[in-house]
């Protein structure tokens, strides 16, 4: 009411149902060298019924749960189903009108390839607008580029590219979407500093999804993105919606 968003309801879940526990118990426990208590965390983590759901938010007006629910309903209703069954496929952004680079890195081209390849080379659309958004954030930010911050964007374009190439999709697209859905996150809400190894690379910081620069703290970039495990990142999977609708995620 408070913000005239509409809400949902929703919840962690690891399993489908609870009388699956026990297998997913052995599951947690087969990845482990050692035995990890597990049911004291994870005995309510399934997927529930919706009577058990409006018996959890009991608490709350009818009303209110009444529509959380339908509202969730609505959101399962706008998304387009896909077969799990198949590799993750990154949607790309809409890029903005006249989002040309402007070459603020172009010092450091001739020691830095992948730098010089984002912004001038790349026959794709989302890797130079991740070089703008790259120019932007260091503009606004008022960052200074030293050799250190160069070397570092340069080891961290040479990961994504990398991982690009393994993958048939551009890592950067990632980036420029994630960006996207923290911006109407701050329209209606704060976001928090960073959202585990996704701190870890200077990049992040420098386009908006994480709020702290790492090489302040002396982080490796390897931590959210590295060579060695050429896949996307952990932290966010990303699905296609059809609608731009936001909705304020309620959780039980």
């Amino acid at each position: 009411e408070l913000t005239h968003i509409p809400f949902i309801v929703t919840q962690d879940a690891h399993y489908l149902d609870k009388t699956d526990y026990p297998v997913f118990e052995k599951f947690l426990n087969g990845r482990e060298t050692r035995e990890r208590e597990v049911f004291s965390f994870y005995q309510y983590t399934y997927i529930k019924p919706e009577s058990e759901m409006r018996s959890i938010l009991s608490y709350l007006p009818e009303n209110v749960v009444l529509s959380a629910i339908n509202n969730t309903q609505l959101i399962y209703e706008q998304i387009t189903p896909f077969d799990f069954r198949q590799p993750t496929i990154v949607p790309e952004c809409t890029i903005p009108e006249g989002c040309e680079t402007k070459n603020l890195l172009s010092q450091w081209y001739n020691v830095c390839p992948n730098i010089k390849f984002f912004a001038t080379e790349s026959t794709f659309l989302q890797d130079k607008y991740l070089m703008y958004l790259i120019e932007h954030g260091i503009e606004t930010k008022h960052f200074k580029v030293t050799e250190v911050e160069a070397q570092r964007i340069e080891t961290e374009l040479d990961v994504l590219r990398f991982i690009s190439d393994r993958l048939g999709q551009r890592l950067s697209a990632y980036l420029n979407l994630v960006k996207t859905m923290i911006d109407i996150m701050w329209q209606v809400s704060f976001v928090g500093v960073s959202r585990g190894s996704a701190m870890c690379f200077l990049i992040n910081y420098l386009i908006g999804i994480t709020q702290a620069n790492p090489l302040d703290y002396d982080i490796p970039y390897w931590r959210f993105l590295n060579k060695e495990r050429a896949e996307l990142p952990k932290q966010i999977k990303l699905g296609q919606v059809k609608t731009g609708e936001r909705f304020l995620a309620v959780c039980a």
